[in-house]
């Protein structure tokens, strides 16, 4: 990139505008990251995580889908990853992708971190507030 990137809405402020948008994240919490995309209006989010992490948290209110990537087809899925990319075939990631976006938004799929009760929901107590 020719310049650094910036952030384009605070934390949670809605987007007025459509387009590519950089939120402010005040930590680096991912329940409270995934609030404030809420109050961003978002109405996914598609999150990769490297399977040595373990499951992922979703939100209760912000449907969160889990990409994994397999290095080789003899790879394991990891069973809490909702959407499946083949590493040696990056071709069919964008149709993967949509498809389970259109299955989710439809109300036809419930991501795994919903469906197993794995959410968390926190709202920020700000930059300046200390315990």
């Amino acid at each position: 990139m020719a310049e650094p990137v910036r952030q384009t809405l605070a934390f949670g402020q809605f987007a007025e505008v459509p387009g590519l948008h950089v939120m402010e994240a005040p930590s680096g919490r991912w329940a409270e990251t995934l609030s404030g995309l809420g109050g961003t209006g978002v109405h996914m989010v598609l999150a990769w995580r490297p399977p040595q992490k373990g499951a992922p948290v979703g939100h209760p209110m912000v449907p969160t889908l889990t990409i994994q990537i397999l290095d080789s087809p003899a790879a394991a899925a990891s069973p809490w990853a909702d959407i499946i990319l083949p590493g040696d075939d990056p071709g069919s990631w964008l149709p993967r992708m949509l498809r389970s976006i259109q299955r989710t938004a439809s109300g036809d799929y419930v991501p795994c971190a919903l469906r197993n009760g794995n959410v968390d929901f926190q709202i920020p107590r700000g930059q300046f507030c200390s315990l």
